[in-house]
């Protein structure tokens, strides 16, 4: 997680002219498990729960990466289902209608 909250910071820099504050990023990439876990705020939440599975996988799988750089076919064809399942899920909010 935090090579994507550097990541983000340094985009939020490069629009913004000014750091980005880490620890921002960092709770909203953990705000669902957060909220879930804690109840801190006492705020009704909306979750995708589908997306928030599949970003928390994502991370894991990243930090196994770090740990045990090189090709990982469970890791390839977790990518390859999330990435359907993305494009089908997209897909269905952008049917037009004639």
């Amino acid at each position: 997680m935090e090579s994507e909250v550097e990541d983000q910071c340094e985009l939020f820099e490069s629009f913004f002219s000014h750091a980005g504050d880490p620890k921002i990023f960092r709770d909203q990439e953990n705000n669902a498990r957060n909220e879930l876990k804690h109840s801190r705020t006492g705020n009704d939440v909306e979750l995708d729960l589908e997306q928030e599975a599949v970003n928390l996988i994502e991370r894991a799988i990243n930090n196994f990466k770090m740990l045990r750089p090189g090709f990982n076919s469970a890791f390839q064809a977790f990518d390859d289902k999330a990435a359907a399942w993305w494009r089908k899920r997209t897909n269905q909010f952008n049917r037009t209608t004639d």
